[in-house]
């Protein structure tokens, strides 16, 4: 067998090309098992520290039926429109500026 020297340099190419392409799948497939077993320890984390619920938590409130529990208001202050003083919430007029509130 007489080939000429490009002949041998294609045909070592070729085979370098398979060999790196194989190479590469394998490393590819290695880097996506550690991926998934990552993403199934992180998983068990989340459920561990969320505890067993099977709702979706961000969703909770927006798929619920039923209402919130209404908070009981506190008796808030009176600021003042004119001069932004913070009056008692029973007063009637500004103690700063005399305004009615």
């Amino acid at each position: 067998m007489n080939f000429p020297p490009m002949a041998w340099i294609i045909l070592a190419l070729g085979v370098l090309w398979l060999v790196l392409r194989l190479w590469s799948r394998k490393a590819e497939e290695k880097r996506q098992e550690e991926r998934d077993a990552r993403m199934a320890e992180l998983l068990a984390e989340r459920e561990r520290l969320l505890g067993h619920d099977d709702s979706p938590h961000s969703l909770g409130a927006v798929v619920s039926d039923s209402t919130p529990p209404a908070k009981p208001k506190a008796p808030s202050e009176n600021v003042c429109a004119g001069c932004r003083m913070v009056n008692p919430p029973d007063a009637k007029t500004c103690a700063g500026c005399g305004l009615e509130l």
